[in-house]
Parts: C-alpha cells; sequence; structure tokens
C-alpha cells in the first residue's frame, strides 16, 4: 500500500521521491529562500504577489521548487542571486502536479 508523506509542508505520493541534486531544506532555509525570491521579483514579474513556500532546492544549481499556494502548482525558479529586479527574471516553469517535477527531474539527472 503507498503512503503519502510531506514536502515542505505539502502531500506527495510515496513515488515522487526528490532524486539527486534535489534536497529538502530546513525551515531556516526556505525562510531565507523565500525571502531572496521576493527580492528578486518586482511588481512587473509574473510571479508577483503569489503565496509561494519553499519545498526543495537543487544542489547542483540555483534551481528553487516552490509550492505556488494559491494555484496549488508547483513553481521551479532559477534565483539570480541579485537584487536586480527585472520582470523577466528569475526565469521559472510551472509543473500541475509534483509527480510532474519529477518526472522533469528523471529527464535532467538521471
Amino acid at each position: 500500500m503507498k503512503q503519502d508523506f510531506m514536502i515542505g509542508g505539502v502531500v506527495v505520493e510515496q513515488s515522487s521521491h526528490l532524486i539527486l541534486p534535489w534536497v529538502v531544506v530546513d525551515t531556516r532555509t526556505a525562510i531565507a529562500l523565500e525571502k531572496q525570491l521576493m527580492r528578486e521579483i518586482n511588481q512587473h514579474h509574473q510571479l508577483y504577489g503569489r503565496i509561494l513556500k519553499t519545498m526543495a532546492r537543487c544542489e547542483a544549481n540555483d534551481d528553487v521548487l516552490f509550492h505556488d499556494i494559491d494555484n496549488n502548482r508547483f513553481v521551479l525558479v532559477h534565483l539570480t542571486w541579485s537584487n536586480n529586479q527585472n520582470a523577466e527574471f528569475p526565469r521559472f516553469d510551472y509543473f500541475s502536479t509534483f509527480s510532474d517535477f519529477i518526472d522533469y527531474c528523471k529527464e535532467e539527472y538521471e
């Protein structure tokens, strides 16, 4: 019998485990990544005003997976680590489900 588990406060299917180089972050790191994202976006960015909660980060690059609470979707964001706000950056991709994100990771990292 499959059992669900939680990542970043979101219940995901057991078959949807993160694969390396993706890792779950602790609460302190999650808050820091959310603050960094808010520094990088302005009112013209598509993610502006969204409630985004950190789920995981990639240890191979500056990608972070957020859960978009309003839309119940998952957002892969490539943080720039710059305070220069631009409507085009940071770049991001939406995933409808966590399983869709895992499928993307399998193609990219396996």
